[in-house]
């Protein structure tokens, strides 16, 4: 029961006012993932949000295309990527945050290449202003953004937000 309850609030939580806390859990995050390309990132990150019943394939299918249609535009930082789509039918905001074993090409000549991706999916807008905001906070902390790359685990890495 107890069990229940507290995925019921973290629910209420994501869909209300979604954080990185209330967004990131466990079981989204993954550490020194072996990827051969950028595609392959996108691919893993997106299985995370997948098997957790967040996400179809045929939402990890359009951000694949719109990354070999717009090309590095998903690289927002030096050595991270977000790769997101627009998806008003979900319930709410959806992230998986992956390190990979090997940074690798995602075509963006200034910050490539990457190492940390950070998949996104939200159902508006807005619901998800907050936890750019948090991101970009830790993003601009160079210590810190290192600190997750030489994460070894998910509960170190989530520590760490």
């Amino acid at each position: 029961l107890t069990r229940d309850i507290e995925t019921e609030m973290q629910d209420l939580s994501r869909k209300r006012s979604p954080t990185l806390g209330t967004l990131l859990t466990a079981d989204l995050v993954r550490t020194g993932v072996p990827a051969r390309n950028c595609y392959e990132a996108i691919q893993i990150g997106g299985d995370l949000l997948r098997r957790a019943g967040l996400i179809t394939q045929e939402h990890i299918d359009r951000m694949i295309q719109l990354k070999k249609k717009l090309g590095g535009y998903i690289v927002i930082d030096q050595g991270v990527a977000m790769p997101h789509l627009l998806v008003p039918e979900l319930e709410g905001p959806c992230m998986s945050l992956i390190t990979l074993e090997k940074p690798v090409r995602f075509h963006n000549a200034e910050n490539d290449p990457v190492d940390l991706v950070i998949v996104l999916l939200s159902n508006n807008n807005t619901s998800h202003i907050k936890v750019l905001e948090e991101l970009i906070e830790i993003l601009n902390q160079p210590e810190k953004k290192q600190a997750i790359r030489r994460a070894e685990n998910p509960y170190e890495l989530l520590g760490l937000l």
